[in-house]
């Protein structure tokens, strides 16, 4: 009996009418929930189908419940894949109402996929679709904005590679590049992405980027983004390492030329109160808001005065989660301790370089008895040898008798020996060990190419 309804609803999604099809397409979570567990092998091949169909009413309907179908089927040894692959399709479709509709619950189709999995294997699983992030920034503000909310909601599932050279840079993309919703939605996706990075070093490499060209930007509104990240801060981290990262830099806004930050900074400063109202540098910094001369920022400055006043501290359960925060953060933070080699500081490859050539330079001169240099030297050499060519005069054969052989001639112009550095051999007898003298050419000078080579500058850092 299932058999026979399965195979009805594989024919109804390869058939000409595209009304059948969306049909199929808005029932298949149900088909999946009663049937996957039966017959997983008769609906294998129909989500790929709708997943890719031609008519974009079918996949836009099948992209706003591909949720459904994930929880149901992240587990299935047999339709795992089929599912993976069908989300990466919606996903990255060519349609932007389908994407917007597969990447509204992105968050919870990672929880489902990550359920049972270690070492976040999801996201490798998924690796289509964090390379095709910097698409989906480029859609409306809309679908920018749910983007970086599911992309803060998953920060924590997915691996450090993924965060740093995927979600980061398109969350600072979308943030400067599109309006107020998109840049606060991706300023809070931000610090998630940030409490989640293990790698101290590679976490504190985004933060000063986040420092230097969003809190201390020429552009009002990238101070702004950085006060709501801020605000983001406050609930993900530990009261200490808040202030580490980043107390000192909102201290510093309270001289922001322009009103409506100073005015956002005096509302964060009223979150801040638990972790540093035993700061001196933010009972200075609330001092000089309460003096401001915008009537709204000493207002709001002077309501976060009275709330220190009346501040008595932490309560219990708000003390044990602040404690339970900063224990997590011990757990999961790595710092990575650089070997001793690594320590050494590297050596000035130019500095060394221009350093070898002088000498290479004054070898190269020394080797030619009027002092130039050996590549001069060879151009002489070379044009006399030319000159000598042309204007010799060829040596006359004097005729013998007899059967002796004519003499023969004496070459115009003669190779110069190779020397080497090797001890001389003992001459033959009868035979001098000088070379013999051409017509006019003389004992040619060493090339200072063919010396021994010199060892190279770098050799000691290969």
């Amino acid at each position: 009996q299932w058999t026979l309804a399965l195979n009805s609803l594989r024919r109804m999604v390869t058939c000409n009418g595209p009304t059948v099809r969306q049909w199929c397409a808005f029932n298949l979570p149900a088909v999946v929930l009663t049937c996957a567990h039966r017959r997983p092998d008769r609906i294998k091949g129909v989500l790929n189908a709708l997943s890719t169909d031609s008519d974009v009413e079918t996949r836009g309907t099948l992209a706003k419940g591909i949720h459904e179908i994930v929880a149901v089927l992240a587990d299935s040894e047999v339709l795992r894949k089929e599912t993976v692959v069908a989300l990466a399709a919606l996903v990255t479709d060519q349609n932007n109402q389908v994407r917007l509709n597969s990447i509204e619950n992105l968050a919870l189709d990672m929880v489902n996929l990550s359920a049972k999995q270690k070492n976040h294997e999801s996201s490798k699983e998924l690796e289509k679709v964090f390379s095709s992030l910097e698409m989906l920034s480029q859609d409306s503000w809309r679908t920018q904005e749910v983007l970086a909310r599911e992309l803060g909601n998953m920060a924590h599932l997915c691996s450090q590679e993924v965060l740093c050279n995927n979600v980061a840079p398109v969350l600072f993309q979308m943030a400067r590049e599109s309006t107020y919703l998109v840049r606060k939605a991706g300023m809070i996706a931000l610090v998630n992405v940030v409490r989640y990075i293990p790698d101290v070093r590679r976490r504190d490499h985004i933060l000063k980027h986040f420092r230097t060209q969003w809190a201390r930007g020429k552009v009002y509104w990238t101070r702004l983004a950085f006060i709501e990240g801020a605000f983001r801060a406050v609930e993900v981290f530990s009261r200490k390492l808040f202030r580490d990262l980043f107390a000192a830099e909102l201290f510093n806004l309270v001289h922001d030329p322009v009103a409506n930050v100073r005015l956002r900074l005096g509302v964060l400063f009223e979150r801040m109160i638990p972790a540093c109202r035993d700061s001196p540098d933010f009972m200075k910094a609330l001092g000089v808001l309460c003096a401001d001369k915008d009537p709204q920022v000493s207002e709001e400055a002077s309501i976060v005065h009275r709330r220190l006043q009346e501040f008595k501290g932490l309560s219990e359960t708000a003390l044990q989660e602040d404690m339970a925060k900063e224990d997590a953060e011990k757990k999961f933070f790595v710092q990575k301790q650089k070997t001793k080699e690594k320590n050494k500081p590297e050596p000035d490859l130019n500095a060394l370089e221009k350093e070898k050539q002088p000498d290479l330079k004054d070898a190269a001169t020394s080797s030619h008895p009027m002092g130039v240099s050996s590549e001069r030297a060879r151009s002489f050499t070379n044009r006399n040898q030319s000159e000598q060519l042309i204007g010799a005069k060829p040596t006359p054969v004097t005729p013998t008798l007899g059967n002796n052989p004519p003499p023969q001639p004496v070459p115009m112009v003669a190779t110069p020996p190779v020397q080497t550095e090797a001890a001389p051999a003992a001459p033959a007898a009868g035979v001098s060990n000088a070379p013999a003298n051409t017509a006019g050419t003389g004992s040619a000078a060493k090339p200072a190419s063919e010396a021994k080579p010199k060892k190279s500058c770098f050799a000691c850092f290969s």
